[in-house]
């Protein structure tokens, strides 16, 4: 698959909310990232993704060590959506 076409596999996939289908995507794709930045936006995808699902506690498993050990830009924003999935689940907690 090329790049082209795992890019828009994965706008299809988004835009149809088949986040089980798009993990699956990225994790596939992995081996095709050259870069760490690359590699870590896809994981990144993926933290979102489970967030999507509800499983907050594998998106804040990858966002956590995407905050300590990725670089920039994906090392901000997975502290920034660290922040926002603490938040939502305060907001829900009783």
């Amino acid at each position: 698959m090329s790049r082209v076409e795992l890019m828009q596999e994965a706008e299809a996939l988004h835009h149809a909310r088949d986040w089980r289908a798009l993990i699956a995507l990225y994790e596939h794709a992995m081996p095709l990232y050259s870069t760490p930045l690359r590699r870590d936006a896809a994981w990144f995808n993926i933290a979102l993704c489970y967030r999507e699902l509800g499983e907050t506690a594998n998106a804040t498993r990858i966002l956590r060590r995407l905050a300590r050990e990725s670089i920039e830009p994906v090392r901000s924003g997975a502290a920034e959506e660290l922040v926002r999935l603490a938040e939502a689940e305060r907001g829900a907690s009783p």
